[in-house]
């Protein structure tokens, strides 16, 4: 899989260029599939790339590169700079809001792995301020019973089982 991602990623950049919003999907997967065999420099390599062109190329308030400064900070957030993770994500979070809707499919994940580190913080409010917006974005988006909101219903009990409200 990883030697025909590449192919179609010098493909793209060959026919598309570098700045096209295709070029730009296949560097994000090339990245993630570096990150699943832990070759994290060429992921990092990769995900600045995808981010510092898609900023030039498109606007710091294009949808593909809210989601390059999200996939940076979740570079950053795997390789344990979680201040410079927590800046980029509450930013793609701010972006994604403004651009998409608060109530977009990509600002709830984005909103959701805030959160997540907020709870690795131990910010268990805000990670509680920010999980209650995914779950009632999420009921409203995809429903009550879809399994993504399920999940965050479980995160959210989760967030008061850390806060020590098992009344909640």
């Amino acid at each position: 899989a990883e030697s025909l991602f590449e192919e179609g990623l010098q493909t793209a950049e060959r026919v598309l260029g570098a700045g096209h919003e295709l070029t730009l999907g296949f560097m994000s997967i090339s990245a993630m599939l570096h990150v699943e065999q832990g070759r994290l420099e060429q992921s990092a390599r990769l995900v600045v790339r995808a981010f510092e062109i898609s900023h030039r190329a498109l606007g710091n308030e294009h949808p593909v590169t809210i989601h390059s400064k999200f996939m940076l900070g979740a570079m950053r957030r795997v390789q344990q700079q979680d201040d410079e993770a927590e800046s980029l994500w509450e930013e793609s979070v701010q972006l994604s809001r403004r651009i998409l809707g608060a109530e977009h499919f990509w600002t709830l994940v984005y909103m959701q792995s805030l959160s997540n580190l907020y709870r690795d913080k131990g910010r268990y409010e805000d990670e509680e301020r920010l999980l209650v917006k995914v779950v009632e974005g999420r009921v409203r988006l995809l429903g009550e019973d879809n399994l993504i909101t399920q999940l965050g219903f479980i995160g959210l009990a989760n967030t008061y089982t850390c806060q020590g409200r098992f009344d909640a």
